[in-house]
């Protein structure tokens, strides 16, 4: 009986780690920025997700996130290391680029 009890308590706890790690990593979503390239180019993300914006490159970046309708959020200069988290609450075609490296450009499609 006690042995039985033993195995249960321990499927619970691991069933609860199992499970909070998952909702941990879904709601970490991470763009790396390296070689002047976001990595990876493209995402999906529902309305009010954050996403966590890595700059693992050696040179600094300046995010600009891109609404539909053409407007311009500035997130400012990221230098090599740091991390800028920031969520998209318009629904549709978003990008993210980099005011620096004007070739690096993000495509985010917000559901």
């Amino acid at each position: 009986m006690i042995k039985t009890h033993v195995m249960k308590t321990q499927f619970v706890l691991l069933t609860t780690l199992v499970i909070s790690s998952a909702v941990v990593l879904a709601e970490d979503l991470e763009v790396l920025q390296i070689k002047q390239k976001f990595e990876p180019g493209q995402i999906e993300v529902k309305a009010g997700e954050p996403v966590n914006f890595v700059n693992a490159d050696d040179v600094k970046h300046n995010l600009r996130k891109v609404n539909p309708d053409g407007s311009k959020i500035d997130h400012g200069v990221q230098k090599p290391g740091e991390t800028i988290t920031f969520s998209f609450d318009t629904p549709g075609a978003n990008q993210v680029v980099c005011g620096i490296h004007p070739k690096m450009k993000l495509e985010v499609m917000v559901k």
